[in-house]
């Protein structure tokens, strides 16, 4: 991707409008793709022209990769938890809970202070600094309209949620660690209950602790190595007749 963009940058000189060819490179579904590629195409058609017809999208795009889709970052939070949680997976269940509750208090009590220092702002110093940089004087946004300036005032038109309120009440709450087996309220009916585990036949060998692929996921052949001399698998060069006779 890096030498296309350089292409149509030194060749076809698109560097004013490269951001949309990256922005439609880096799109994941093909609706974003779609939305940016045309937009690239009405400013750029010869270099639109190229990448359609003569190269093919699943060369630079990542929505239509062949390869897995699986290995690309993602902002699921269930993603983030499972990979600060790498080594507590193999806890049993209560630990589990009581290390997520300890992590999860951790995170919270450097936080909290964090944003406490930002308590006479309207909003936390990520924001701000976003903010102020697309305003003019007066704390407005600065924006073109038909060759008019206009100013709006940035603070009626921000989200609530970037406020210094909003993220103060996220860290509020409390974490309740999973208590003592003795202590334990459990209804009778649960008590009187008997859970039989589910039949699983053990395989043998030691137990998978990798990836395990998702059934959308593709899997790819593993590749043999082969002779740097005779270009044959099975051998290595140290050991090839070919380099023997020699």
């Amino acid at each position: 991707m890096r030498h296309l963009s350089e292409n149509l940058w030194v060749n076809h000189h698109y560097g004013e409008h490269l951001y949309l060819f990256y922005n439609a490179a880096k799109a994941y579904s093909p609706d974003e793709f779609s939305d940016y590629f045309v937009e690239f195409k009405n400013y750029c058609l010869e270099a639109a022209f190229f990448l359609d017809h003569e190269l093919g999208f699943e060369k630079w795009s990542g929505a239509y990769f062949p390869g897995n889709s699986f290995d690309m970052m993602t902002k699921n939070i269930a993603e983030s938890v499972n990979a600060i949680l790498i080594a507590e997976r193999e806890y049993p269940v209560v630990s589990i809970f009581n290390l997520i509750a300890e992590r999860f208090g951790e995170i919270f009590r450097e936080r909290r202070p964090y944003v406490l220092k930002y308590k006479d702002n309207k909003f936390v110093f990520a924001t701000e600094k976003i903010l102020r940089d697309n305003m003019n004087e007066g704390d407005s946004f600065y924006m073109e309209n038909h060759g008019e300036d206009y100013g709006l005032r940035v603070y009626y038109y921000s989200s609530p949620v970037y406020k210094v309120e909003e993220y103060l009440l996220a860290y509020s709450k409390l974490i309740n660690v999973v208590p003592l087996k003795s202590e334990w309220r459990v209804p009778q009916e649960l008590l009187d209950m008997n859970i039989i585990p589910p039949l699983v036949v053990t395989k043998l060998g030691r137990k998978k602790r990798k990836h395990v692929k998702g059934v959308g996921e593709t899997f790819k052949s593993k590749r043999r190595n082969k002779c740097s001399l005779c270009k044959r698998p099975g051998h290595k060069r140290t050991t090839c007749n070919n380099y023997n006779r020699s």
